[in-house]
């Protein structure tokens, strides 16, 4: 019986028993199958995570070894660097010292600045004529007719002119010289100049550019002395030509002499051994070779310049007098006493 109180109609009833059975056939094939097993292979994924860890680890393992050895070569690159930048500016240093040394040996100074203390010099050795001429005035007067003392007498006589003249023309003599002397170490230095100065810069390490740098300098310093000797010796060559023709003073003079020519003969011998440096040097098959030719040339130039420097100066402080001199010295004090002893003949015939 329905809800509704009605009895339910037969086919409404076989429907219902049907589809039961329907539901219970179901379940009951549902239960008698096998259950279906899915497999799923890990082995590819779980070698692929392993490849990648050791990947990973190698990477990492190489990349702490290489910045161990970034960090190791810190010092060593700073230290390069610093010794790189030292050797930039010592080349930039050694380069136009080494164009003024070459400057110092083929120049010479003008020397038309000094011209005014060569007049005073002049003006005060020209003070000094009439002193000379009076004494050969006297000893031609005392002389009489000694054939000896008479030609020391006109000996004096002609060296007085000579000295007048050599005085008056000392200032371009001397600027002649120091043009030819100029003219003659360029034409020394223009044959190996080239590969000595022109060359790119020298190939060398820090210490090579040191000892490059120092020489230089030491070569330059001598130069420069030379180059004001030859200055000063605008002034005291005039002297030098004035005590040369006095026989008592011809020590002097000689040393005088031998202190210009051997600031003279400095340049020439500096323009040749540099000129050799720069044949060498282009000959030489070894880079060492652009670096240690110029260094022991400008050493060599620096030694040889201070030797004839000593020498030059204690030539001019202790002169030699030699026999001349003590000769002169002699006839000298002979002629003054025969003068005194003539001059008290005359005063007791009074």
């Amino acid at each position: 019986m329905s809800m509704d109180g009605k009895m339910p109609r037969p086919y409404e009833t076989a429907l219902l028993m049907a589809a039961g059975f329907l539901l219970y056939a179901g379940l009951a094939n549902a239960a008698g199958t096998e259950p279906i097993a899915v497999n799923i292979d890990l082995e590819g994924l779980v070698r692929a995570i392993n490849e990648s860890a050791n990947t990973v680890s190698g990477s990492i393992g190489q990349s702490g070894i290489a910045m161990q050895g970034s960090i190791g070569a810190v010092p060593n690159a700073l230290l390069g660097a610093l010794a790189a930048s030292l050797k930039g500016a010592l080349d930039s240093f050694n380069a136009p010292v080494a164009d003024f040394a070459a400057l110092l040996v083929t120049s010479n100074p003008d020397v038309t600045a000094m011209r005014p203390a060569w007049e005073s010099v002049t003006l005060l050795v020209s003070s000094l004529y009439l002193l000379f001429f009076m004494l050969v005035g006297f000893m031609f007067l005392v002389s009489g007719i000694d054939r000896e003392k008479r030609f020391i007498a006109k000996d004096w006589l002609k060296n007085g002119f000579m000295m007048v003249v050599g005085v008056a023309a000392s200032f371009e003599i001397y600027r002649l010289v120091l043009a030819l002397s100029g003219a003659a170490a360029e034409m020394l230095l223009g044959t190996g100049s080239e590969a000595l100065f022109g060359s790119p810069g020298p190939a060398g390490g820090l210490l090579g550019a040191v000892f490059l740098g120092a020489a230089s300098v030491f070569a330059c310093f001598t130069l420069f002395a030379r180059y004001m000797l030859l200055m000063a010796g605008a002034a005291i060559f005039p002297l030098g030509v004035f005590m040369h023709f006095v026989p008592p003073l011809r020590g002097w003079g000689n040393a005088v002499f031998s202190a210009i020519g051997t600031a003279i003969g400095m340049q020439l011998i500096d323009a040749a051994i540099l000129s050799a440096a720069g044949i060498a040097l282009g000959d030489t098959a070894l880079n060492r070779g652009h670096l240690l030719v110029p260094a022991f040339s400008f050493l060599l130039i620096g030694f040889v310049n201070m030797a004839m420097l000593g020498r030059a100066v204690s030539s001019a402080v202790t002169p030699s007098p030699g026999a001349d001199m003590m000769l002169a010295a002699r006839m000298l004090g002979e002629q003054v006493g025969e003068l005194a002893t003539a001059a008290g003949r005359v005063q007791m015939r009074k």
